[in-house]
């Protein structure tokens, strides 16, 4: 299989550059050293990027290398709804620990007002992705003592990120949740960062935020071929043993020369009393047609 790699400028990609430790409200922490140069060592972590004209199914990618002596356990923090008028501990510590069990070197720096609703994420050293398929790479820029902040600040940037996995579905919700996290309670970390940002942007659903339906749902094998656009969680109000069960609601695959896109909203005409289910059917049609502008990438000519 022959691949086309290209630029990243065209690229669904954003990036976060935390300068913010010179430019909070807290002001600037200096030490009795804070004017003369500081010396780093070469070992920062380094993001990894790929963009959508790079790949076969049109997908982003952003990781990292983890240049450093953290943390390598890895665990899947769950969806959960949060108690009314609770707090989000804000936390120092966890790079250096042995598991998820290890409080030894946690210290809690603050609390913050927690929201409703916490999204699944995958937490590794530096949390990396979520259930919407909101990923995270990070590199590490380094900072002269001037532009530090460690006293005042709050946040360093593996608890930034993990806000931002619990807390959004597009790179825009998480450059705008960073920018008011830090403006209001600090940047305390050692270095600067930049922060890759990368979501799954497809043409059906992009700028529809998340919608509520009173409609059918259906449990049913699907190919795991498939690009799932949206989906559905059962309650278990019905059937106990599905409670909690994601399952497609929209997708789409090339078949052939030709694409398939399904939908299972609309299972009666109200259906398209919602905005956004009324849009999605629309632009999938467009899709299959090709009528829409943007080609998918596995269509270009080599």
């Amino acid at each position: 299989m022959r691949r086309r790699f290209v630029a990243l400028g065209q690229c669904f990609l954003w990036a976060i550059i935390f300068f913010l430790t010179s430019c909070t409200n807290s002001g600037v922490a200096r030490s009795a050293a804070a004017n003369e140069p500081t010396e780093f060592s070469a070992g920062g972590c380094t993001s990894i990027m790929v963009g959508r004209k790079a790949t076969v199914d049109g997908s982003v990618i952003t990781s990292q290398t983890c240049d450093g002596l953290f943390r390598t356990w890895m665990t899947i923090s769950p969806h959960r709804k949060n108690k009314p008028d609770s707090k989000a501990p804000i936390y120092a510590g966890r790079m250096g620990t042995k598991g998820p069990w290890d409080q030894r070197k946690l210290r809690i720096l603050g609390e913050i007002p927690e929201v409703a609703e916490s999204y699944a994420f995958l937490d590794t050293a530096y949390p990396c992705l979520n259930e919407h398929q909101l990923a995270i790479g990070e590199t590490t820029i380094f900072l002269k003592g001037q532009l530090q902040n460690r006293e005042k600040g709050l946040f360093h940037i593996e608890e930034i990120a993990r806000l931002i996995l619990e807390r959004c579905r597009t790179a825009r919700e998480a450059i705008r949740l960073a920018d008011e996290l830090t403006k209001r309670y600090g940047y305390s970390d050692y270095n600067a960062e930049c922060l890759t940002i990368a979501d799954p942007k497809d043409p059906i659903t992009a700028g529809l935020a998340d919608f509520k339906m009173h409609s059918e749902q259906y449990y049913m094998q699907v190919d795991p071929n498939n690009k799932v656009l949206a989906t559905t969680r059962f309650s278990g109000s019905y059937d106990r043993w599905i409670k909690g069960v994601v399952m497609p609601v929209v997708w789409k695959k090339p078949f052939g020369k030709g694409r398939v896109f399904y939908t299972s909203l609309g299972h009666v005409a109200a259906d398209f009393d919602v905005p956004e289910a009324r849009e999605i059917v629309k632009r999938g049609m467009l899709w299959a047609a090709r009528a829409m502008k943007e080609k998918e990438p596995s269509e270009k000519k080599d």
